[in-house]
């Protein structure tokens, strides 16, 4: 077994086999004691890429897995896709139908269903919202929030070329739609952590902005003051994001939308940099060709506000 290190500080085991069957380890926000262990499910997979969380309790070497009391779970295709909520009560499964085409397998469809795992219930996502049909609404991509809730981007099947999207805010517990706000784009990102907000760049008309979104309550803000079209490289923990752009390093506070440069507060390295992690809120690190710069971030008590976006 091979034991590898990724730059962004997550911890990856591959077993070198003819299978190319890999663990991999992330972390989970605000637990000291347990990770997340993702697996491939060859065996249950028709295209082998069944990444399956279970969770392991480094402490007591205890392992849970909430995914086993869904009895359907590998009834509806593919499950390609699992993010568990915080909670480790919800799940949301994102599946791939196939029928089988001579010696391979082909795709039929795709869909995404919200698991109950006490229960072991398993509902598509579309049934258990109850959206109005007549809005044309395809999801795109979604996330957990830190109390369970889950937090979904549309895309409205208008057939113009420039889609509108929507961003929704579902209570599984209740059953209820806290609202359903227009928004300026879908995240490209799969996040696997629960977060309440969450950092993507926004292509407006060939300029390139940073789009903070408040899943809590849907508004969006954006940082407009600086020039991101060039070399930028980024990296996001849940309520924080630092960008560098060219020998400019800028930390975000998601939180209080409102931002910093910390070439104003640090000393950054005077070569280029090529990389860039924030491996907590507060623990920043800084690749160049000369090796790493290691920062530990205090209480930033300042910050130049972002402008929130508003919906023509």
């Amino acid at each position: 077994m091979d034991y590898i290190i990724a730059e962004d500080g997550s911890i990856a085991l591959r077993d070198c086999s003819q299978n190319d069957i890999y663990f991999r380890i992330s972390r989970i926000p605000g637990s000291s004691d347990t990770v997340m262990v993702t697996v491939r499910r060859v065996e249950e997979s028709h295209v082998e890429n069944c990444d399956y969380p279970v969770f392991y309790n480094i402490e007591t070497g205890e392992i849970m897995d909430p995914l086993a009391n869904v009895p359907e779970l590998f009834d509806y295709g593919d499950p390609s896709s699992i993010l568990v909520s915080p909670s480790r009560r919800w799940a949301l499964v994102d599946c791939f139908e196939y029928v089988e085409d001579g010696d391979s397998y082909m795709q039929t469809g795709h869909n995404e269903y919200l698991c109950n795992l006490e229960t072991g219930s398993m509902v598509l996502l579309a049934d258990a919202m109850q959206l109005d049909e007549t809005q044309n609404l395809q999801e795109e991509n979604a996330f957990w929030g830190s109390d369970d809730t889950l937090y979904v981007w549309f895309s409205e099947q208008t057939g113009e070329e420039n889609v509108p999207y929507w961003i929704a805010a579902y209570t599984p517990e209740s059953g209820t739609l806290r609202y359903l706000n227009r928004c300026l784009n879908d995240p490209h990102n799969i996040h696997t952590e629960a977060r309440d907000y969450l950092g993507e760049f926004y292509d407006a008309g060939g300029l390139l902005y940073l789009l903070v979104t408040d899943a809590a309550n849907g508004t969006q803000w954006t940082l407009t003051d600086v020039d991101l079209n060039g070399s930028t490289c980024c990296s996001e923990v849940p309520n924080r994001l630092v960008l560098a752009v060219g020998d400019r390093v800028y930390l975000v506070d998601e939180v209080e939308k409102g931002y910093v440069c910390l070439n104003d507060l640090l000393a950054m390295p005077e070569e280029m940099i090529e990389a860039i992690t924030l491996q907590s809120e507060n623990f920043l690190c800084i690749y160049t060709e000369r090796g790493c710069y290691c920062y530990v971030l205090t209480e930033i008590t300042e910050t130049t506000p972002l402008t929130q976006w508003q919906p023509d």
